[in-house]
This record gives structure tokens, sequence and C-alpha cells, in this order.
């Protein structure tokens, strides 16, 4: 929904209290102009929930409006499974199944941008202020898969999350893990999956 607003990821903007409360970990401080591009990368690559927060606000579309939009293109991709009521996640109300989620993987991935993102393991960048360096949370990229596109995900209620899109044995497949018990179970549930799809 960011993207087909159609930004400038190059301008900067400032991230503010408002984003920073109740976000989350982040390494973003109040105040700090950060460029679209380098938000977008924290929001994709390490789940930076303020991040997320500031590219919601700079959108050009209102905080409901862009509520809104994320619903109507659930409906637009058949996610009959998923509502949306903010816009990172954090929100247990906030709902899909793991269906929905590889659907929307597979339609997101195809985006160049997003891909290329979800795909990067380390990035570095430097705001007026502060230097950052960000590892992407898919433990799938340091592995031998070749990965298309992938999202880590976690609040209480939801568990340990996980979606990867990966390319083995000539296959593309997508797998996800809803609801594991660790950060560390995810990724092992999900290589079962992949491997259990591509034994001859």
């Amino acid at each position: 929904v960011f993207l087909e607003q159609k930004p400038d990821l190059e301008r900067e903007t400032a991230v503010t209290r408002t984003e920073i409360t109740g976000g989350g970990h982040t390494q973003l401080r109040d105040g700090e102009m950060v460029s679209l591009d380098h938000l977008l990368h924290m929001s994709l690559m390490c789940s930076d929930n303020v991040a997320t927060r500031v590219l919601a606000r700079e959108s050009g579309l209102s905080h409901d409006d862009f509520i809104a939009r994320m619903n109507r293109k659930a409906v637009e991709l058949g996610l009959s499974g998923t509502r949306y009521f903010e816009v990172t996640g954090l929100d247990e109300r906030n709902v899909s199944t793991a269906s929905d989620i590889a659907r929307l993987l597979h339609a997101a991935a195809h985006d160049p941008t997003i891909q290329g993102i979800t795909t990067t393991r380390e990035y570095e960048f430097r705001s007026e202020t502060r230097a950052h360096a960000i590892r992407n949370t898919n433990r799938l990229l340091y592995g031998s898969y070749e990965v298309l596109g992938g999202k880590t995900g976690f609040i209480g209620e939801a568990g340990y999350c996980f979606a990867t899109w990966v390319r083995s044995q000539g296959r593309d497949l997508i797998a996800v893990v809803l609801g594991a018990p660790t950060a560390a179970t995810r990724f092992a549930d999900a290589v079962r999956l992949i491997n259990k799809s591509t034994v001859p």
C-alpha cells in the first residue's frame, strides 16, 4: 500500500515520539531524520515497527485510510481470512491464515523493491546524527537456499511466525509457520516443510 502511493524514497522525514511510543524495539530516535528508503529497509528486514509507522504517516494517506486500503488490498488478493486493524501487526485484532500469508508473500515478492529488500542480509546507512547497521531476521538467507522473499513476525498472542519463498531443486516453494514457541523453531519448522516438499 505504501509503495502504491509512488513515494519518493530518497525523501527524508523526522521520526516522532508518536511513532516511538509503544512501537517496541527500534534503533530510531525522536527527531532523527531518515530517508523513506532506509525506513523501508528497517521495516521489512528487521520488523522495526517505528519505521513502519513513519512510512504509513508519510504515505499521503490518513491513518484510517491507510488501514482501509490494506483491507481493500486483502480483498483484491483474495485473502478471505485476513483483516487489518493497524499498520504494524502489533495489534492482536489483526488476523490472517497460513494460506493467506502465502498468497500475500507471493504477491509482495513480485514487487522488485520488496523482493530486493527482503532478500538483503545486511544493510548499513547513516542519518544526520547516527550510523545504523541492521541484519535481516530471515535466517534462511544465511544458509544454502535461494530465497526470493520472506518476513518474520512475533507478538505474544500469535507466537513466532515466519513466511518465506525459496527456490529449491528447481521448484518454487512458500513455507508459512504460525504460532511457533520460539524464534528458532519457526525456522526449523520452515526447513522441515521445504525439505519434505522437495523429496522426490
